[in-house]
């Protein structure tokens, strides 16, 4: 198997007439809207190159300023110091970036056209910040949360009659935005889209699930998920999952640079029997308890993670699992059922994420040395 730095390095130098578009291209194309191009792309359609989008975000970030972003956030600069030194992507032309970060969302979105008659929009997905993942629970009961209205606006205001053929994708709460922006889209706007790539992204509500809107993009939608995939199979999703090999387990497999290719596209897998255990618990509350029920479990459970003064996934590794459950079984907030669901579904990613967090981090601070060295 190989990686996504493989793929590119044979497939770089092919513009997209030799080789076309494809899931890998995906996937590489969706991280870019987890960097951050203030001041750098337009928030209108003013092309600029991705060579030249490169050069300029490059002399703007110091490598010490590209070391302090957030870990999902370091991983897609990796693939962007990549590509934009190989001709597949060097004359991308990047346009439309929108940001918006607040104590309870975030947002952001970028247009990428890869010739006169494709262009590719990118939703940006969770990275490790507690607040963002929130939201991703929050999926679970309330529609539309911010975000997809967001996103669904952004398609409204973005997309013109001249337009063609439009690729619509995103990583974790992406995909989910990518599969909501699509379905609400305007009837003049929906012909011109052709694939929508949820990346490992949660699903959507029974309401969703069963309604016209979804019906008529169905056949259109591509979800991509990592063996090891939890976020992926938060909610519901209308068609059988595209499951993939990765170097990674338990919470770790939804980093996209984990994931493995085999030619032009991703390696096939099974589903683990971790993510088999997962999927049936939170299928279990999904369909178990009230909006209401999973509204005050959600705010009871963040509540306690703000307490401990847990703001990231990497806090957890100061918070011993033992102390996190004992908190947990003390709240009154909290039926005894939901407890013991609660307690299996953090054993099943805390835990495994914790085991790997300091070989990650070293992993990481090679990584990131290797990558500065080749940027200076």
């Amino acid at each position: 198997m190989t990686s996504l730095f493989d793929y590119i390095e044979e497939y770089g130098n092919k513009d997209f007439i030799e080789e076309e578009f494809n899931e890998v291209d995906n996937i590489i194309l969706s991280a870019l809207s987890y960097i951050n191009f203030k001041n750098i792309v337009s928030q209108k359609r003013d092309y600029k190159s991705l060579k030249d989008v490169g050069i300029a975000f490059f002399d703007k970030y110091t490598p010490q300023e590209i070391t302090e972003e957030y870990y999902i956030s370091r991983q897609a600069i990796k693939l962007f110091q990549r590509i934009r030194h190989y001709k597949r992507y060097q004359n991308l032309l990047l346009f439309n970036y929108v940001y918006k970060k607040t104590s309870t969302t975030q947002f952001s979105a970028i247009s990428i056209k890869i010739n006169k008659k494709l262009t590719y929009i990118a939703f940006e997905g969770t990275d490790e910040i507690i607040s963002g993942w929130k939201e991703d629970f929050e999926l679970a009961y309330k529609f539309p949360v911010k975000a997809q209205t967001d996103a669904i606006n952004y398609l409204k205001n973005n997309i013109r009659i001249t337009d063609k053929n439009i690729i619509i994708g995103g990583h974790s709460k992406g995909g989910n935005l990518a599969l909501i922006a699509s379905m609400y889209a305007p009837f003049w706007i929906r012909p011109k889209i052709k694939k929508i790539y949820s990346n490992d992204g949660p699903g959507i509500l029974k309401e969703q699930l069963y309604s016209k809107k979804l019906k008529k993009i169905t056949r259109k939608y591509i979800h991509i998920i990592p063996a090891y995939s939890i976020v992926g199979l938060l909610l519901l999703h209308p068609n059988n999952d595209v499951v993939i090999q990765t170097t990674r387990k338990g919470i770790l497999a939804h980093d996209f640079l984990s994931w493995e290719t085999e030619d032009n596209r991703f390696a096939t897998a099974t589903l683990s029997s971790t993510s088999k255990r997962f999927k049936n618990i939170s299928a279990k509350w999904l369909a178990e308890y009230t909006p209401k029920q999973k509204e005050n479990f959600v705010e009871e459970v963040f509540a306690i993670f703000k307490n401990e003064n847990i703001d990231s996934l990497l806090d957890f590794k100061e918070k011993s699992l033992k102390d996190l459950l004992s908190l947990i079984k003390e709240s009154n907030n909290i039926d005894d059922s939901v407890k013991e669901m609660l307690k299996d579904l953090l054993i099943l990613t805390v835990k495994d994420y914790t085991a790997s967090t300091k070989e990650v981090i070293k992993d990481t601070l090679k990584e990131s040395k290797k990558i500065l060295d080749n940027i200076i």
